[in-house]
């Protein structure tokens, strides 16, 4: 019975330890996914600025301005990039049904 409790104590006695462990590790955890939310709104405010200039110059190319081959090859490496990493990224679901 001595044995049986002792363990117990012994058990008992590492508990807080384990528990301070434990919420430091959730904590290191917030922070990381804290650090990769801001991280994922920066690429998604960048991509948006991206996206908006592409289709600025989509609209003068397409307005009769006159840009040069090497103008209109960089448009479209950059359509091909976007479009590529459009494919890669999922689309957000779609707004549920009121």
């Amino acid at each position: 019975m001595f044995s049986t409790l002792a363990r117990y104590l012994r058990m008992l006695s590492r508990l807080p330890t384990t528990l301070e462990n434990l919420m430091t590790t959730q904590a290191e955890l917030v922070e990381q996914l804290n650090a990769l939310t801001a991280t994922v709104t920066k690429v998604r405010t960048e991509t948006q600025t991206v996206l908006a200039r592409v289709a600025e110059l989509e609209a003068a190319v397409l307005a009769g301005q006159t840009v040069t081959p090497e103008v209109q090859q960089a448009l479209d490496n950059l359509a091909v990039a976007v479009a590529a990493v459009d494919a890669e990224v999922p689309d957000a679901p779609a707004a549920p049904a009121v």
